[in-house]
């Protein structure tokens, strides 16, 4: 997988080059059948919020493993928010605004050396996108040709680029708030994709006569999708499951998660004071939409529960937090094309600068 005597660090820009939508969507499918098969695992997500005076510190992990891949991820997330309340999750930055600090380790599970250490900007949102497109393989009309995008920022662009790959997309209707960010949104993807993308006013404008949409916003604790918008035969995915308007989950008649349901607040500290009326919540909050009863995905990949049924069926899939699965199955794409090329150009540090003689 590679020389072993090196770590390599591979940034947003190297993975952008190396890893396209189809290849990650593929890397996604194998590691959640593995999932299913028991040869991958999980352990849910872990927060850590500190509370100072001009808002809070959160420090994030997510870690899995796909043992055919050979490969285990840890995804690491420190970031700042200068607001303590449930509005959005747009508020956040590392240092300054405008940057960011997350990190993806990738560990060699056959011998227990470190391979490489990634940037998490891209992985992160070609992972979310990939899993959705997985979903949509299964529980989308074959023939869906209209996609509805709620949101416009990174994960609504991998969103499109990933749904293209898996269905005959022909129209794109992208709402969100911002008037600009939707404009720049259907200019870019319309001349990358080559799709006509239309620019709605409204929300429930972009949602009326498309196939298949997806919600790729910053709400929290908001939903942004209603129950009059559902149309018979659409299929509907969100990246914050809270997304989805409790009544709307009512008139699913498929609806298919992510992950197992877990308790986040047993993963959940808090250190310092929050501010007066402030109630810590990990981000990782179970929404009402998702239920122990809905099946996993892993599940509808090896055909133990079914996918679509029938063409009015109306069907979600919530990805309800994000799994370390995803890492390491889109880290192991990643360092498989980087080994055609044997790392060449990639930076590199020494193994030993990882490794120790005391015992841990």
């Amino acid at each position: 997988m590679n020389e072993e005597r090196y770590v390599y660090f591979i940034d947003n820009a190297l993975q952008n080059e190396v890893l396209d939508s189809r290849a990650c969507i593929d890397a996604i499918e194998r590691g959640y059948r593995a999932w299913g098969e028991q040869d991958a695992a999980i352990n849910p997500k872990t927060e850590l919020h500190v509370y100072g005076n001009n808002g809070y510190y959160n420090f994030g992990l997510i870690h899995g493993a796909v043992a055919p891949m050979g490969v285990a991820a840890l995804r690491i997330k420190s970031d700042f928010h200068t607001k303590s309340g449930l509005v959005s999750y747009g508020d956040k930055h590392a240092g300054v605004e405008g940057q960011f600090c997350g990190l993806v380790l990738l560990f060699n599970t056959t011998n227990g050396l470190p391979l490489a250490i990634l940037n998490d900007g891209h992985i992160q949102h070609m992972r979310v996108g990939a899993v959705a497109a997985v979903a949509a393989k299964y529980l989308a009309r074959e023939d869906s040709e209209n996609l509805c995008i709620l949101g416009s920022g990174g994960m609504a662009r991998f969103h499109a680029k990933a749904l293209c790959a898996v269905r005959p997309i022909k129209t794109i209707n992208v709402y969100s708030p911002n008037k600009e960010h939707r404009e720049s949104f259907a200019e870019e993807i319309g001349a990358d994709l080559k799709v006509e993308v239309r620019v709605r006013e409204r929300p429930e404008d972009a949602v009326n006569g498309c196939d298949i949409v997806t919600c790729c916003t910053n709400a929290r604790r908001q939903a942004v999708f209603l129950a009059a918008w559902i149309e018979p035969g659409m299929h509907i995915t969100t990246v914050h499951g809270e997304e989805l308007d409790p009544p709307a989950a009512q008139l699913i008649n498929h609806a298919v998660k992510n992950q197992p349901l877990h308790d986040p607040q047993s993963r959940f500290s808090v250190a310092g004071k929050p501010p007066p009326g402030v109630v810590p919540k990990p981000q990782g909050w179970d929404p009402p939409a998702v239920t122990d009863e809905m099946p996993l995905l892993s599940d509808v990949i090896l055909g133990s529960v079914p996918g679509r049924t029938g063409r009015g069926q109306v069907t979600y899939f919530s990805n309800n937090e994000g799994t370390g699965v995803q890492f390491a199955s889109a880290g192991a794409a990643i360092l498989e094309r980087l080994s055609q090329r044997n790392f060449n150009g990639v930076p590199k540090v020494p193994l030993a600068w990882f490794v120790q003689d005391i015992r841990d």
